[in-house]
């Protein structure tokens, strides 16, 4: 399985805002359960999936009964692969002629992968924001 990359090393726009990985009044024993990603998922206004396993599925499904959009990145297997499909249909719908962008996101990831997750994000949380409306799967 490919190395899940540290998003916060990569460049990010500069309108980009991007939050840490884990809520920072955290003591690190919590990671690998929900209590950091939750309180995490209070500020954000998209969520990123990369790989995992039942948390992420968890914290997919949260994000979208509180209408956070929600983006999967299916490139590193996982859930993130079940819930980029269950959503492509509604990503199709929301992004349009961006759709295709997120094809790449299913193969290797390079250097410039992180540039078009944050561009995508950024057009998911405007149009969620824009519409009220949420990325739900099931």
């Amino acid at each position: 399985m490919p190395k899940v990359p540290d998003l916060s090393t990569e460049i990010c726009p500069h309108r980009s805002k991007l939050a840490r990985k884990f809520h920072p009044g955290f003591d690190p024993a919590w990671r690998g359960t929900l209590i950091p990603n939750l309180a995490a998922l209070e500020s954000a206004d998209i969520l990123v999936l990369l790989g995992g396993g039942l948390t992420v599925k968890l914290m997919g499904q949260i994000a979208a009964d509180k209408e956070r959009p929600v983006l999967a990145i299916p490139s590193f297997g996982g859930t993130s692969v079940e819930i980029f499909e269950s959503l492509k249909w509604i990503y199709r719908g929301i992004l349009g002629d961006r759709f295709n962008e997120l094809t790449v996101l299913k193969s290797t990831w390079e250097t410039s992968s992180a540039q078009r997750v944050i561009s995508l994000a950024e057009a998911l949380a405007i149009k969620a924001a824009n519409d009220c409306g949420s990325l739900v799967f099931s």
